[in-house]
C-alpha cells in the first residue's frame, strides 16, 4: 500500500513530495525504499540535494546504498554533467569505510555542486 503512494508521488513529480520520497528511502519495507527511489529520478537535479543531506546525516545501510547507487546513476545517465560529482559517493559506498566514507564524499559532492552552480542548496 505505501509503496503505491510513493509511485503516485514520483508520478506527480510535485516539489513537495520530495521530502516524503527521500524520508522514504529509509524505510524497513525494500519495496518502499525501491518506489522511492525511482519516483526520486524524477526530480532530476532538484532531487540531488535532499539525497545528499540525507547520506551525510543517516547512517548507511544496504538498502539505502542500493537506492541511493540507483538514483545518482539514472541521474548522471540522464544529466552527464552529473557524474563526476557523483561517481565519488557512489565509490565510496562501495567501499569498505561505506559508513565513514558515504558522508563525506556526499558533503564533499554537495560542496562542489553548489560552488560549481550545478545546483542550489
Amino acid at each position: 500500500m505505501r509503496w503505491n503512494c510513493l509511485r503516485a508521488l514520483g508520478e506527480i513529480s510535485d516539489q513537495r513530495a520530495l521530502p516524503v520520497l527521500v524520508k522514504a528511502l529509509l524505510d524497513t519495507d525494500h519495496s518502499v525504499v525501491w518506489m522511492a527511489a525511482k519516483g526520486l529520478v524524477r526530480f532530476r537535479r532538484a532531487g540531488l540535494v535532499p539525497l545528499l543531506r540525507l547520506l551525510i546525516t543517516n547512517e548507511t545501510h544496504p538498502w539505502l546504498v542500493e537506492a541511493a547507487t540507483y538514483v545518482m546513476r539514472e541521474m548522471y545517465l540522464r544529466d552527464p554533467k552529473l557524474k563526476s560529482y557523483l561517481e565519488p559517493v557512489i565509490h565510496s559506498m562501495h567501499g569498505p569505510a561505506v559508513r565513514v566514507g558515504t558522508p563525506l564524499a556526499a558533503q564533499k559532492a554537495l560542496a562542489q555542486l553548489t560552488a560549481d552552480g550545478v545546483v542550489a542548496a
